[in-house]
């Protein structure tokens, strides 16, 4: 068993999927159900099923969902000593509705607790930090705290940038992180050269090699992954593309597994494999419903 630092946001999502197309100004009968998530939340619950020992550094509020969210983490084994409680400030939310296929139609955001995940909290658990095997470092962080996570944690750090905003907060100190997981767009972001092919790639995985970067996986459309480290490279493509599906929760599954993988001693290509079969049970999870159970039950 390792030990892991998670370093970001947790949130509770609040999903409807109506029965019929949403309206204005009328109500409409739908199924509605809540979930834990963020990028923080989601790693972790992934690394604690996988046997290593997590240590969380967030923040929630003091309403009755950050509570429970905390009591949930605590309940199944986590160390949330770190999880700051932020008087009269509510829990980092997200509020989605869903249409009848299940695809996205509104997404409302409410995340003002996360700026009190700040270098102040980070610097008082420091050494906490520094004394576990790895960091997970979630890029909704803000651009001062990455810097200073970036700068001050000696550990080996992991780094997934999350989206193309997040990811140019990171561009300057890209080199800082040990372990990072872009996607396309993201890299092209990072590298600031849009990435149309394997030259361009190749180019921006050895520009990261140059700027400190020691392992990078790059997320490719439809599934795959291109890994390098040194010497060491490869790609692996996915046996089935599913296109049409909403892939959330993917990415996190495939960065809980490059932790868990390389705290293991897993070889590279094997750490892909991992990312990949454990993103691709999500999705599958995503798609094995029928038509019926899209359009009147729950998608997940």
């Amino acid at each position: 068993m390792s030990k892991i630092a998670i370093i970001g946001e947790v949130r509770v999502k609040m999903t409807g999927s109506g029965y019929r197309q949403l309206n204005q100004n009328m109500r409409t009968v739908a199924d509605v159900w809540a979930a834990y998530t963020g990028t923080a939340y989601s790693v972790a619950e992934k690394l604690y099923e996988a046997g290593e020992e997590v240590v969380i550094v967030s923040a929630v509020g003091d309403d009755f969902l950050g509570k429970a969210t905390k009591f949930d983490m605590s309940e199944k084994g986590m160390n949330t000593e770190f999880l700051k409680v932020v008087e009269g400030k509510p829990t980092a939310m997200e509020i989605e509705t869903l249409n009848i296929i299940g695809d996205l139609d509104y997404l409302i955001s409410g995340t003002e607790v996360n700026k009190f995940i700040d270098v102040e909290l980070i610097e008082s658990v420091l050494d906490v930090i520094n004394s576990c095997d790895m960091a997970v470092i979630d890029a909704s962080l803000t651009e001062e705290v990455l810097k200073y996570v970036a700068e001050n944690v000696t550990v080996t750090k992991f780094f997934d940038p999350g989206n193309e905003e997040d990811a140019l907060k990171a561009k300057d100190i890209i080199g800082k992180f040990d372990i990072i997981k872009p996607n396309r767009a993201e890299a092209s972001v990072l590298f600031g050269k849009d990435i149309y092919g394997e030259d361009e790639l190749n180019a921006a995985i050895a520009y990261f090699e140059e700027q400190g970067v020691k392992q990078v996986y790059v997320t490719l459309s439809g599934g795959g992954v291109s890994f390098k480290c040194g010497e060491t490279e490869g790609v692996i493509r996915p046996e089935k593309v599913e296109a049409f599906v909403r892939k959330e929760g993917a990415g996190d599954a495939f960065s809980a597994a490059i932790v868990d993988g390389t705290v293991k001693g897993m070889s590279m290509e094997e750490v892909a494999a991992y990312g990949m079969a454990e993103a691709a049970k999500v999705i599958a999870k995503k798609v094995s419903y029928d038509v019926s159970d899209l359009l009147w039950g729950d998608p997940q």
